[in-house]
């Protein structure tokens, strides 16, 4: 007998079952990628906020931190300025400074002071500034130039501690002063010109009490008025007169006129045209005498001449002593 073979069916079958197998694979293969892309998407996507947020958290953070630092900034300049404050409130303490003026105006318009000391340091100028001037420290000067507009003359202290009145006057020298007068000058240390017309006290401790056109040159000389009159030794002195010139050290001239003292310790007590050359010499008037020897004198007269050692001539005309202790007259 021939049966029919069922070959065939079973191929069909089993082809089918394999490819419904195969199409379920490739169903659920497709479905796992498009889960695990969903998935990418998502996470992407959440990464991508969380960075979004990092960035604007360290946004804020930077602006916060800035505003920390500019608080704690202006703190300390709190603080510094609070410190200073209160070591300027110590100083004005300790020190009796005032926060109010010291001066008040009265009923008739003028400012005056309270009852206190006050202090300058660097100094006052009383009326106009002299632009020529380089005043010195702690000076004082009152300044009134005939032209209010000229700042290039006036008085002038120039010295430490100088002090100028009067008009055209310097103070150069240290703790000198000049306290009155025209033109005068006190160019040595501690000097002094009380005023008077075109004066100079030159030396150290030198003073012109007044006069016209004196000098005194020498440490510790002086020259107290008179015209043209010169003090040029180391303590010597000139009471008056004109074209005096007390020479020597410790020399003297009390008036006269022309008289010259240049011996040491001499002295001229007036007259014209006197000299007093040697030491301890004199000559008390007259004209053109002169005092030659060691102690010598020549009391008056004319032309006398006293040469040797202590000798004298008493007056007359002419007269010359010539033995020591000689007197002649």
């Amino acid at each position: 007998h021939n049966y029919p073979r069922r070959t065939n069916y079973n191929t069909t079958y089993f082809s089918q079952t394999k490819r419904k197998h195969t199409l379920k694979m490739k169903c659920s293969d497709s479905f796992k990628l498009f889960f695990i892309t969903a998935i990418s998407i998502v996470g992407f996507g959440i990464q991508g906020y969380r960075i979004k947020r990092l960035d604007d958290s360290n946004v804020l953070s930077t602006a916060r931190l800035n505003e920390v630092e500019a608080k704690i900034e202006s703190i300390l300049l709190n603080s510094k300025d609070t410190t200073e404050k209160r070591a300027l409130d110590d100083t004005a303490r300790a020190t009796g400074a005032l926060s109010e003026s010291p001066f008040k105006r009265d009923a008739q318009g003028w400012w005056v002071a309270d009852n206190s000391m006050f202090m300058f340091p660097k100094g006052i100028v009383v009326g106009i500034k002299n632009g020529f001037c380089n005043y010195g420290e702690a000076t004082l000067s009152v300044n009134i130039p005939e032209d209010m507009m000229d700042f290039e003359e006036g008085n002038c202290p120039e010295g430490k501690g100088s002090v100028a009145f009067g008009r055209f006057n310097k103070a150069a020298g240290e703790w000198s002063a000049v306290l009155g007068g025209n033109g005068n000058s006190a160019l040595g240390p501690y000097s002094s010109v009380s005023g008077g017309l075109g004066n100079s006290a030159i030396g150290d401790v030198s003073s012109v009490s007044g006069g016209v056109s004196n000098t005194a040159s020498g440490a510790k000389s002086s020259v107290s008025g008179g015209s043209t009159n010169t003090a040029s030794g180391d303590t010597s002195s000139v009471s008056g007169g004109s074209n005096n010139r007390a020479k020597g050290s410790s020399a003297s001239i009390a008036g006269g006129q022309a008289n010259v003292a240049q011996g040491a310790h001499s002295s001229l007590a007036g007259g014209r045209s006197g000299f007093s050359k040697g030491q301890f010499s004199s000559v008390m008037g007259g004209i053109s005498n002169i005092a030659t020897g060691y102690g010598t004198s020549v009391l008056g007269g004319f032309k006398n001449n006293a040469v040797s050692q202590r000798s004298c001539v008493a007056g007359g005309r002419i007269n010359k002593t010539r033995r020591p202790y000689e007197v002649v007259s």
